[in-house]
């Protein structure tokens, strides 16, 4: 499924890797050109990164374009950027430049020829087979055009049938499945659109006539952190040997009348009223995630102090008290002290107590637990939890239920300005999926970040599975295969101690038959590839093989210590040109390599009393689900299934967003007999549809799989965020009924990862503080009119007249925002889409306060990729000196309608425009290295980006 990984292009994370397994001529990594300019066009080109970009008048149009030729499981790749080696010619032509790029391996070879002119850029593509290649298929994505320019814009187009087709550039993203985000319902070979740079037309000829142009915005494969796009391109075309293609995109921009002068203000007086409770403790909204499967708030919540007791019952048991001391280090971390665990026969009359444990060992328990009138629900891990002002009842229907229970609670402790409270509720909660689990691989600094992934993440949303993907080891079997980040054997049965005291099961995965690279690692084993020049997939008929991975299983199974089940993954056997390649193996059918290769494993394994887990794609024909299904035809995939003994539990992996009930492979599996697992990856459609299907069907479970690259160890969560944030929604998913919605849902998934992730000491005491009244200095208002005058510009249904208005408490904290959002109410910076009327590049506001920390209610216009500066503020002294904040996009600023979460600053605002959309802003606060000093005044400039950031409110925290 790795190959799955970069279709369309996607992830570059894995690129380098992907590159050393799937050819063997890549080029030289330095073929790439910069800024070159034409007139209002430049022109980029780096074929390891993005493709071809173009930006025009400095604002960009196309971000970025790939070309890939493949085999139908893109698990491998005849040619790609990546892959250039020829080097980049120039030629100055008239009124212009021409470049040309040869894009060349042993089986394709391609020119591009892109002409750059004031206006435009042509780029012309002619490919063809250089090899009798059957299974090669090319996706070509002329350009990832930018959204911002486009968005709400009116355009004409033609499709390759002739049909003429009128529309609006969609505002909001609403669909995840590409096939009904196409702006034309049939590929294109003319649009024009009226952009926020001028006329943009593309034109189409050539073979074939037209592209795709589809809404990418929250297509799957997407990089969410960088700006959004519509991918404009050729979507999987069958290249035949022998035939040449030709195609010419030509884009176009007439452009658009600016203001000839930048607004200049001037520098403004804002009145600073002081507030004895600038800043208090904040409680937030009530919820649990998992949504249990039964709650209700009630308004009689229980003080949380030092002398509350955790009450356990006296026969308690090492695994009684797991769940008591989970919740006592939260809040000492969280609030300073630690609530003593006594046993039932230490209560005094008097004590503030919380019991936890179950009926049947907890007598008091038990009492308490019948005049309050709850049971604990008759389902494994299932708990009922009642708080009063009273007391705290944790009912578990077995331990893991009460482990839960308590890992539930810790979500209720609020805090407020008298202390800590546990808010008043009755909650009856069970899991709908027996299997709720994550994948992750090992790595020599593994052990501290998955024990942290474990207690702050997996184990606290109620997962209770890990599967650990354990190829690259130090293996006693073989030392010779230990690579630079080989994780110790002593590392490994650490985690599985930390893991059961936190009732997670750890299984292994041994990749075996495909994606055996780990096997053939420092060059050793090529004798037993099925493809020596490159080696991937086992070739199980040479003689030594069996006895050899035998052995990797059986120090497996000695390692995990006889472990429930193992999984041979089995995905995405396959070899470019077809499987079998070795001339022993071919006097078999692939479907019969793979069926007998499984069964003897199997076989292997079922001596220990292991079971076979194992991916399932590779028993799936087109149809069975919208994707991993690499079966040869529907009557092959049946065969081999038929020849699987029931007992094998089957890892059926989808990662793509689609209804529930296109994933039928789930069905297939469960009616023909065997237990089966939903496993997904980071889109969050993709979660939330999959595991209502396995809900449908009865599946076992859900697997949250992450590919972060093989070394795993806390960068991963840097580099690769959005794929560690959707464990939140996984266990979500995994545990509830199925009423919540990824658009129901109270929280949004990587915000609530951030704070548990580092989670920060709370502060119960007010703090003194001031507000600025900024009236003075707005210059746009947040609602816009049927004129389009306000705000964007995108008409009344898409603006953001919901934000509150006069003082208002935001996480917290004070802050004066407009009296009408009718009127001017936000300050609005240059942007290089700035068509309507120019917009100051800078202003100063004069403070004239001391602070200990500045609050700044801040967004900006349009979405951008993270990283890139957008403007700054500057603190100016009343000593002369002075101090810049960046204002950098993703880190500590987004756009309203972001969905993203930033590192450095907090969404604080959420709302909805009249069109549903969701939209908000954060709040950055600002710790000053000079809090003595008076702050005379700030200044905010722009960048002049796309961006354009937009300022509503300051409050400081003295």
């Amino acid at each position: 499924m790795r190959g799955n990984m970069i279709r369309m292009g996607y992830l570059t994370l894995l690129l380098v890797a992907v590159l050393i397994l799937s050819i063997a001529e890549a080029g030289s990594a330095e073929k790439y050109f910069r800024d070159l300019k034409v007139g209002n066009i430049s022109a980029s080109f780096n074929s390891w990164a993005d493709g071809l970009s173009l930006s025009y008048d400095g604002a960009t149009i196309i971000r970025e374009s790939s070309l890939w030729v493949h085999n139908p499981m893109w698990n491998y790749h005849y040619y790609g950027f990546p892959h250039l080696k020829d080097d980049i010619k120039f030629t100055d032509i008239d009124g212009g430049k021409e470049i040309l790029i040869t894009h060349r391996s042993d089986s394709f070879f391609g020119v591009q020829r892109i002409v750059l002119k004031d206006n435009s850029a042509s780029v012309e593509l002619k490919y063809k087979l250089l090899k009798d290649i059957k299974d090669a298929d090319m996706e070509y994505c002329f350009g990832k055009i930018c959204a911002a320019p486009i968005l709400g814009c009116p355009f004409n187009a033609v499709t390759d049938n002739g049909e003429a087709v009128q529309g609006v550039v969609p505002i909001q993203a609403k669909e995840t499945n590409f096939s009904k985000t196409c702006l034309t319902p049939d590929p294109l070979t003319h649009i024009v659109i009226d952009s926020r740079v001028g006329k943009m037309t593309i034109d189409v000829t050539g073979d074939p006539a037209g592209i795709t142009m589809m809404d990418y915005r929250l297509n799957q494969y997407e990089q969410v952190d960088k700006a959004p796009v519509f991918w404009a391109g050729i979507l999987g075309k069958h290249l035949e040997y022998g035939k040449e293609y030709t195609q010419t995109v030509t884009i176009k921009i007439d452009p658009a009348a600016k203001p000839s002068v930048a607004a200049q203000a001037k520098p403004a007086n804002a009145t600073a009223e002081e507030k004895s409770e600038l800043r208090s403790p904040y409680a937030g909204p009530v919820y649990v995630i998992p949504e249990p499967q039964d709650m209700k708030l009630t308004h009689d919540s229980f003080t949380l102090d030092k002398h509350t007791k955790i009450v356990v019952a006296k026969t308690a048991t090492t695994e009684d008290y797991l769940g008591a001391k989970s919740f006592v280090e939260e809040i000492k971390l969280l609030y300073g002290f630690e609530p003593k665990i006594i046993h039932e026969g230490q209560v005094k009359k008097g004590d503030a107590v919380i019991f936890v444990g179950e009926a049947s060992a907890n007598k008091t328990l038990a009492a308490a637990a019948l005049k309050e009138g709850i049971n604990a629900p008759g389902k494994d891990e299932g708990y009922a939890l009642k708080v009063t002002s009273k007391h705290v009842l944790v009912l578990g229907h077995d331990r893991k239920g009460s482990y839960y229970g308590m890992q539930t609670l810790k979500q209720l402790v609020k805090p407020t300005s008298k202390g800590a409270i546990i808010a008043g509720c009755v909650i009856s909660d069970w899991p709908s999926l027996k299997y709720r689990g994550a994948h992750l691989f090992t790595g020599n600094e593994a052990l501290p970040f998955h024990e942290k992934l474990i207690d702050r993440i997996l184990s606290r949303y109620k997962m209770n599975n890990l599967l650990l993907e354990v190829d690259y080891i130090k293996w006693k079997t073989e030392p010779g295969l230990a690579v630079k980040f080989s994780e110790d054997q002593e590392d490994i049965k650490k985690e599985l101690k930390y893991a059961h005291d936190h009732f997670m099961e750890v299984n292994p995965l041994l990749q075996s038959l495909g994606h055996s690279e780990w096997l053939f690692t420092n060059g050793m084993n090529k004798d037993l590839a099925e493809n020596p020049a490159r080696p991937y997939a086992c070739c199980t008929t040479k003689p030594r093989y069996y006895d050899y991975i035998y052995k990797f299983y059986d120090e497996t199974v000695k390692l995990f210590d006889n472990p429930k089940f193992i999984h041979i993954g089995h995905d995405e056997v396959n070899e470019p040109g077809g499987y079998p390649k070795d001339d022993e193996c071919k006097k078999r059918s692939a479907e019969q390599i793979f069926v007998d290769d499984t069964l003897k494993i199997h076989d292997h394994l079922a001596k220990s009393g292991t079971r076979v887990m194992m991916w399932g794609d590779m028993l799936l024909a087109r149809g069975d689900s919208p994707d991993a299904t690499n079966a040869g035809s529907p009557e092959k995939a049946k065969w081999m299934r038929d020849q699987l003994p029931k007992d094998v539990l089957i890892t059926d992996w989808h990662y793509a967003a689609a209804d529930p009930d296109q994933f039928k492979s789930l069905g297939i599996f469960v009616g023909e007999g065997h237990d089966a697992i939903a496993a997904t990856w980071y889109t969050p459609e993709n979660i939330e549809t999959f595991s209502k299907q396995a809900k449908n069907v009865g599946a076992m479970g859900l697997l949250q799989t992450t590919w972060a690259g093989y070394n795993s160890n806390e960068t991963n969560i840097k580099e690769n965020f959005i794929q560690f944030s959707a464990m939140i929604l996984a266990a979500e998913f995994a545990w509830n009924s199925g009423k919540a919605t990824i658009e129901s849902l109270p929280y949004k998934a990587d915000e609530e990862f951030r704070r548990q992730w580092d989670p920060k000491p709370i502060n119960l005491t007010a703090r003194r503080g001031w507000t600025l009244d900024l009236s003075h200095v707005y210059n746009v208002s947040l609602a816009d009119n049927d004129g389009k005058t306000g705000w964007l510009g995108l008409g009344p249904q898409n603006d953001l007249s919901a934000v509150p208005n006069g003082e208002v408490r935001l996480g917290g904290d004070l802050f004066k925002l407009a009296a009408d959002n009718n009127k001017p109410s936000a300050l609005r910076l240059t942007s290089t889409f700035d068509v309507d009327r120019a917009y100051p590049e800078k202003i100063e506001i004069k403070v004239g306060q001391k602070a200990a920390a500045l609050l700044f209610l801040q967004t900006c216009m349009w979405t951008d990729s993270t990283g890139r500066r957008i403007g700054a503020y500057r603190i100016n002294y009343a000593d002369g000196t002075s101090v810049e904040v960046p204002l950098t996009y993703g880190v500590n600023v987004a756009s309203w309608i972001d969905r993203r979460s930033v590192q450095e600053a907090n969404r604080v605002w959420n709302g909805r425009s009249k069109d549903n959309q969701r939209v908000g802003f954060e709040k950055m606060q600002w710790d000053n290295p000079n809090p003595e000093k008076v702050i005379a005044s700030i200044e905010m400039t722009s960048a002049g980006t796309e961006a354009g950031p937009v300022l509503l409110a300051i409050s400081g925290v003295e």
